[in-house]
């Protein structure tokens, strides 16, 4: 009787550590997943008029100074402004999807 009960305890420790285990992973992988960069991109061309042309690097980079070691992703935008086709470079987090800085060139 006595190894039958902790037999009940030793499995019921098991299934709770496995669920927990479970749960931290899911909130971890979730936590660590890449934002989509087409998505981002077309998120990033609702900030401007008149877009002729844009791009992203699908591959997100490290730039020390931009973002301290985190994975960016860096991008394009062209627009026409004042009749003129003007450039613009963007960088965003690759976590979050957070555009971290616009630039126009």
């Amino acid at each position: 009787m006595m190894k039958l009960v902790n037999l009940k305890r030793i499995a019921i420790m098991a299934l709770s550590t496995a669920v927990l285990v479970s749960i931290i992973s899911v909130i971890y992988l979730a936590k660590n997943k890449l934002y989509n960069a087409e998505q981002l991109l077309t998120e990033v061309k609702t900030y401007f008029r008149d877009v002729k042309g844009s791009y992203i690097v699908q591959q997100p980079i490290i730039l020390n100074q931009i973002n301290n070691n985190q994975p960016i992703y860096q991008g394009g935008i062209t627009t026409y402004k004042n009749g003129k086709l003007i450039d613009y470079e963007f960088y965003a987090d690759a976590y979050s999807g957070q555009v971290i800085d616009i630039i126009e060139l």
